[in-house]
């Protein structure tokens, strides 16, 4: 507190009065009624008001460290996620390459893959620009992303034999949604593929979306969609985004290879991991 005797006047602002008989006031003191208005009427003349815009300049300045700071925390964690999203995409990239490079060398190698499977099966979305443009620091950030195909309507899960196979994964129709922003896109693919492979496979949403699917493996995808699907909520930086986002595609819970409904054992399977 100075030593010449500062204003007490009824028409100085709360906070104001609230530090007024503090020895010494640190800048985390302004914190608890930082939000509040400076909007003044009118301006106050006389030194015993000096004190009062000292204190004023003391509170802006709190304010914008604090902005600062929180600006600071948003990029930390953009900057987190972006490193996580890259992370996941290159799993996808890496079997990408490597198929690219057999297929280039040898194409008919794709008939000789292992049967493919993704019925049932949640796939998390990662795309390091979706991060770069729509990170918003805010409760968004943490809406799932991902895809999940239907499992077959007319099955009943368990042990399989061989007889029932070819006719259940001769059928080439396929369904399923993508979840963006927590909004769901459903499809329905009338063409899908057996083995693994870079060709792509272009659908239309229930609302006449566009989904361009590639099918790497059972656990690994390439899903391209607008921007417009990708930001069904308006991002600060979706101006500058790509119109097309590519997202690679993970599944969940680490599940590899096609479900244990396959196997030939006559004994109860565990199918919650393919739910």
């Amino acid at each position: 507190m100075p030593s010449d005797r500062p204003s007490r006047s009824p028409t100085l602002l709360a906070w104001y009065h609230r530090l007024l008989d503090k020895d010494t006031v640190k800048p985390e003191d302004f914190d608890e009624d930082l939000s509040e208005s400076d909007d003044e009427n009118c301006s106050h003349k006389g030194s015993e008001y000096d004190y009062y815009y000292e204190l004023k300049s003391k509170r802006e300045d709190r304010k914008e460290e604090l902005k600062s700071k929180a600006r600071l925390a948003v990029q930390n964690r953009k900057e987190e996620a972006r490193r996580f999203e890259v992370q996941m995409s290159s799993r996808v990239k890496e079997i990408f390459n490597r198929i690219k490079k057999e297929e280039a060398e040898n194409p008919k190698k794709i008939y000789e893959k292992e049967d493919m499977f993704v019925r049932g099966k949640r796939f998390g979305l990662y795309s390091a620009d979706f991060v770069k443009h729509g990170f918003t620091g805010g409760s968004t950030d943490k809406l799932p992303r991902n895809v999940e195909f239907y499992h077959y309507t007319d099955v009943i899960y368990g042990p399989m034999p061989k007889s029932f196979r070819k006719t259940l994964y001769d059928d080439g129709e396929l369904e399923g949604h993508v979840d963006i922003d927590g909004v769901q896109h459903h499809f329905q693919m009338l063409e899908s593929t057996r083995r693994g492979g870079l060709k792509k496979f272009t659908i239309k949403t229930s609302k006449g979306e566009k989904l361009v699917f590639q099918f790497l493996d059972s656990d690994h995808l390439i899903l391209r969609t607008s921007r417009k699907l990708a930001f069904a909520d308006p991002r600060p930086g979706g101006s500058a985004a790509p119109g097309t986002f590519v997202f690679c595609e993970i599944a969940q819970g680490e599940v590899t290879g096609v479900p244990h409904m396959w196997d030939d054992k006559e004994e109860d399977s565990d199918d919650s991991g393919y739910y």
